[in-house]
């Protein structure tokens, strides 16, 4: 106990007090349990091929209150009709997460830590039903870590779709045109109510309290899209001269959004809404491009001597108009000896 020296100030709590044994650490600890299921399928022939799984998880923190839960679901596809093949892959997951909180800018071990093994949890006469500490009879700062936890309702969900969708034409012998089409899409959503709590210790004062009730939300939702065309040449020229020709472009579009607000003194603990007050609201939003273009020679004779050159150019909205372009990766030469 900090200050345990000054005798001028612990003879006024009553000797009662000291009976208790509280271990905080014991208090906001415990088992996490993890439960996990999964269905897998797959099927197939020689021109086509099928897979989906599905799979469920809960895992409780070892943090009282804290948790994660997810949903996720995969599949993917291909088929090859003649020379053309098409195919596809999607994965799917919504998550749930009841996450750790903290208190007055420090962790919830740093204040389990401090806390006065003397001063019980809880305290039915307190708003809020949580025991405080005196500052001036506790002699440090900690507030009740078990509050901070379980008082107020904090819980952040995810949506994540992951796509992508491709099909690839043999034009003639040695020459393919592939086209695909790339998707991560997500979403949060963060929400945390904090009731009206006043931790007021045993001999009346208070060191920690809220005489409102506090309701924060925010959300962000993103989406990247590629699309990506390229064409590949392949051929072998008196079975000892190999060469491989490509030619890609790609675009990348980029989108973002986010919603952030917060309000007190709601009319009471049970009207959880943004319209029972007047609320402090954010958002902002932003799009971005970025165009690519791709050129590859590979020529190796009878896999002795190699020769490779490439070069790649691309744009970026990023960028001011006049500079916008740029050589972003360098076309290079090599010669070797294998």
């Amino acid at each position: 106990m900090q200050h345990a020296g000054n005798l001028g100030v612990f003879p006024n709590r009553p000797l009662s007090t000291y009976k208790i044994n509280t271990n905080y650490q014991d208090e906001i600890f415990r088992t996490g349990m993890m439960q996990n299921h999964s269905l897998n399928y797959s099927a197939g022939t020689d021109k086509s091929s099928q897979y989906f799984s599905a799979e469920y998880l809960k895992q409780e923190g070892i943090i009282v209150n804290t948790g994660f839960e997810r949903y996720s679901f995969r599949a993917n596809s291909s088929v090859n009709i003649g020379k053309l093949k098409v195919g596809e892959s999607m994965a799917l997951s919504f998550g749930k997460q009841n996450p750790e909180l903290s208190g007055g800018g420090r962790s919830l071990i740093t204040h389990a830590i401090k806390a006065a093994p003397y001063l019980p949890v809880y305290n039915s006469n307190n708003d809020g039903g949580f025991q405080g500490p005196s500052s001036s009879a506790d002699g440090q700062d900690a507030e009740n870590p078990v509050r901070i936890q379980t008082h107020p309702t904090s819980i952040n969900k995810t949506l994540s779709v992951i796509g992508n969708l491709y099909a690839d034409l043999e034009i003639i012998e040695g020459l393919n045109y592939k086209t695909q089409v790339g998707l991560d899409y997500f979403t949060f959503d963060g929400n945390t109510f904090t009731p009206s709590f006043s931790d007021d210790s045993v001999d009346g004062s208070s060191t920690h309290a809220q005489n409102y009730a506090e309701y924060g939300r925010s959300h962000t939702q993103g989406q990247t899209l590629i699309f990506t065309n390229s064409l590949s040449y392949s051929t072998t020229i008196a079975e000892k001269h190999n060469l491989e020709l490509l030619a890609l472009a790609e675009k990348t579009e980029n989108k973002s959004t986010n919603f952030g607000g917060s309000a007190r003194n709601l009319i009471t603990n049970e009207l959880v809404q943004f319209g029972a007050t007047t609320p402090s609201i954010g958002s902002g939003s932003s799009e971005t491009n970025r165009l690519g273009y791709l050129g590859r020679v590979n020529y190796n004779f009878e896999d002795k001597y190699i020769l490779s050159a490439s070069i790649r150019r691309d744009a970026s909205s990023r960028f001011g108009a006049n500079n916008r372009w740029g050589n972003i990766s360098i076309g290079f030469f090599r010669l070797e000896y294998c």
